[in-house]
C-alpha cells in the first residue's frame, strides 16, 4: 500500500529481511536518510551528532511513520569499509552495515544489517569527449 515505482526504486538497495517495521534513525545508512527525506546531506548530518543530542534531533523525524529511533540498537551499530587495490591498481570498496548483538538463528555473533555494493573509490568520474 502506498509503494510506487519512484519510491521503490530509492529504496531496494536498502531492502532486506530481518528488518521492522520503520527505519532505525541511529542505524540506517546515512544516504538512506537522505533519500528518504529528500534532504541531500541530512542522514551524514544527523549520524555526526553527539549521542546527548541525537533524541532532541531525532524527534522531528520520528513523527513520521517511515522513521523510529532504538537507542539501544544504534549504539551497536557499526559500518565496516573494506577498501583494496587490484592487480591492475584500480581501487575498490565496499561497506557493511552490522547490528553487533547475536542473532539466535546464526552461528555469527553480529546481524548484518546492509551490504552496499562494490563501488570504486578515489577516482574521478569519466568525462566525456565531444
Amino acid at each position: 500500500m502506498g509503494m510506487t515505482p519512484q519510491l521503490y526504486e530509492k529504496i531496494a538497495p536498502f531492502l532486506g529481511i530481518n528488518g521492522g517495521q520503520r527505519i532505525d534513525l541511529g542505524a540506517a545508512p546515512p544516504a538512506l536518510i537522505s533519500q528518504m527525506t529528500g534532504k541531500p546531506g541530512l542522514g551524514e548530518r544527523l549520524h555526526a551528532l553527539p549521542a546527548d543530542r541525537r533524541e532532541a534531533e531525532y524527534a522531528a523525524y520520528t513523527a513520521t511513520p517511515i522513521f523510529e529511533y532504538r537507542p539501544a540498537v544504534a549504539d551497536r551499530a557499526v559500518r565496516l569499509t573494506a577498501r583494496l587495490v587490484d592487480h591492475q591498481g584500480r581501487p575498490w570498496q565496499r561497506m557493511v552495515w552490522i547490528d553487533r548483538s547475536e542473532r539466535p538463528d546464526t552461528l555469527t555473533p553480529w546481524t548484518t544489517m546492509l551490504i552496499e555494493p562494490t563501488t570504486r573509490f578515489g577516482v574521478a568520474p569519466p568525462t566525456e569527449h565531444p
